[in-house]
């Protein structure tokens, strides 16, 4: 039987529409499927077409047309497949997980469904069921090296980064020139501080790839963690020319810009991150950050309620600031404890102007803290934040206090503490048998490494040698050393090291310790806190701070002292001085504490 004249036409428009649609001409197919559909309107495979055509500009409209398309052929693996696309891209994952299930159903071996599915598990952050898919997918396609990437992903989010390594291997033996699998474990090495390894495998997707602008822009960041900062930027800018709407890549860019000291520079590239993903609350903190070290108070107090590790569904931070001359009598403030012990010891000087207005305090914080914040002077009562709080106050974040007390780019000073009797005894005592005096203690490392925290480390051999040579007795104050590291130093240097590590777990004894040693070479840690408190309460100790690049807000981004620990000399490391990067401060530390003792 020959087609009527509206189906030859149907055909003809259609036919067209599709050379169109493969030779890339997208709008002219465009206009060709919408034709054939007036002429047909459930013409399933111009539904379809049309449907892939849109799928980029108008995911919502794609969606629509496929799932049409459906009702005239409902078991069609390609319509299914490509109307899950449809919904992942419109948001609707939940839904495309459903259509992928559809597809499993109907064709129990299509792997390429399978590994969809084991990707879509993971953005809705199910990583068990993930996983899973994924090994199915696999045990059906072993050869496929996008599933075995996938897997390594999947495995690395789920922080199995050994599984994660040996996946992402298994995929590059069978495409070792896979630009993607080298970008994988490339980032994966990054995260298990392999760095000059995850350096290497990028460089070699890069080779592979001049233009692949991901493993560009994860080499920026894996030279800015290797403390090669200006390559690093060299790297982000040019993944920039690739993609200047990469928001992460910007925010990426001003990390180590701001610890060149290019603070203009660091902050057009936050508020650039920003401009595009506006929710983006890591690029908010990374403004935060550059503000706080800046010596921008006011700005930076306000995006810190960005900072990351904050759950605001629990914890969403007040309306408006207080005012500086407002009168709160008759308002309860009940400031709960959030971060760590140096932190919470922090942000308590910012709550000394709301009792000054009247306010009532109650302090929920780390309850080894609180004898000690009970001294203040300007607590009314503290408590263990383990011990449920008041219900009757304002509950306000410790780290929010900056912003919500009203300072603005004022910097209150540190609080003064002053150590129990008992505790000073104690401490005198084992300070005689340790040695005569001057004392003189030594921290060389804090901190942990993470996305939101700084791990701070200054070469111990050299900060040593500068105290070598000092009279007195020399205190080893390091937390958690490494077995036999304060002996091996003793025995490097030729001279006795006291041994008061154990002190970090007696904060009591530390604040003491601070009252009546000397001098404290250290980089920055919870004992600075106590060290500040202490100066505050009269001590004569003075501090020499080594400043690790990048350095923590509380330091600034340059100069010898901070407005925050005014009574503390800061020796910096110059991250532009490769290999000789601790020379300067090292040398610098060694005169002022010689010069210390002619006086």
């Amino acid at each position: 039987m020959r087609p009527t004249t509206s189906n030859a036409n149907t055909d003809s428009l259609l036919a067209m529409a599709v050379s169109h649609h493969q030779a890339g001409r997208l709008g002219e197919a465009e206009a060709l499927y919408r034709q054939t559909l007036d002429l047909a309107p459930t013409n399933a495979d111009a539904l379809h077409l049309l449907g892939l055509v849109t799928l980029t500009r108008d995911p919502v409209e794609a969606t629509q047309l496929i799932a049409k398309a459906l009702k005239t052929a409902p078991k069609n693996i390609l319509f299914l497949s490509n109307l899950a696309k449809a919904q992942n891209a419109a948001g609707e994952n939940s839904k495309a997980v459903n259509t992928l299930k559809r597809v499993i159903k109907l064709d129990p071996k299509n792997d390429a469904a399978m590994n969809s599915l084991g990707v879509l598990y993971a953005g809705l952050r199910d990583q068990r069921k993930a996983e899973y898919t994924l090994r199915q997918a696999i045990k059906i396609r072993p050869d496929h090296g996008e599933y075995w990437n996938n897997l390594g992903l999947i495995l690395s989010a789920s922080d199995k980064k050994t599984e994660a390594i040996e996946a992402l291997e298994q995929g590059l033996k069978i495409a070792p020139d896979y630009p993607v699998l080298l970008n994988s474990i490339g980032a994966v090495h990054r995260d298990m501080e392999h760095l000059e390894e995850s350096i290497a495998l990028l460089e070699k997707a890069i080779a592979k790839a001049p233009t692949y602008f991901e493993a560009i822009s994860n080499l920026g960041v894996s030279l800015n963690d290797a403390g090669r900062y200006e390559a690093a930027i060299e790297k982000f800018e040019a993944a920039l020319e690739l993609n200047p709407e990469h928001g992460e890549t910007w925010r990426g860019l001003s990390k180590p810009l701001m610890t060149l000291g290019h603070k203009a520079r660091a902050l057009e590239a936050c508020e650039q991150a920003m401009k595009l993903a506006p929710g983006n609350i890591i690029a908010l903190w990374e403004r935060a950050l550059v503000n706080l070290l800046s010596g921008d108070f006011k700005a930076g107090w306000s995006d810190y309620r960005a900072r990351p590790m904050v759950n605001r569904k629990k914890w969403p931070p007040p309306d408006n600031p207080v005012d500086q001359a407002a009168d709160l009598s008759g308002r309860h403030f009940v400031l709960m404890g959030e971060q760590g012990l140096g932190e919470e010891l922090f942000f308590l000087r910012f709550a000394a102007r709301l009792k000054e207005n009247g306010a009532r305090i109650t302090a929920c914080i780390d309850e080894r803290l609180v004898p000690m914040v009970q001294r203040m002077g300007f607590i009314d009562n503290a408590q263990s934040k383990t011990t449920p709080p008041p219900k009757d106050g304002e509950h306000i974040l410790i780290g929010d206090l900056g912003w919500f007390a009203g300072w603005g780019d004022i910097t209150p000073p540190p609080v003064a503490i002053a150590a129990l009797e008992e505790n000073a005894a104690l401490i005198r005592q084992r300070l005689k048998n340790a040695g005569p005096g001057p004392y003189t203690a030594l921290t060389w490392r804090a901190g942990t490494k993470g996305p939101t925290t700084l791990y701070k480390v200054a070469p111990k051999t050299a900060l040593a040698l500068a105290v070598k040579d000092l009279p007195g007795t020399v205190i080893a104050l390091q937390r958690n050393p490494i077995e036999g590291e304060v002996e091996g130093l003793a025995e490097e240097l030729g001279r006795e090291i006291a041994d008061f590590t154990d002190l970090n777990d007696d904060l009591e004894s530390m604040l003491a310790l601070m009252e009546q040693i000397d001098r404290y070479a250290c980089v920055s840690n919870t004992n600075l806190h106590l060290a500040a408190a202490a100066i505050a309460s009269g001590a004569a100790l003075q501090c020499h701070v080594l400043v690790p690049a990048p350095a923590e807000f509380r330091w600034l981004a340059d100069g010898e002292f901070s407005p925050w620990f005014p009574n503390m000399a800061l020796y910096r490391e110059d991250p532009a001085m490769d290999g000789q990067k601790w020379d300067g401060a090292i040398t610098a530390l060694g005169h002022a504490l010689r010069d210390a003792l002619k006086q």
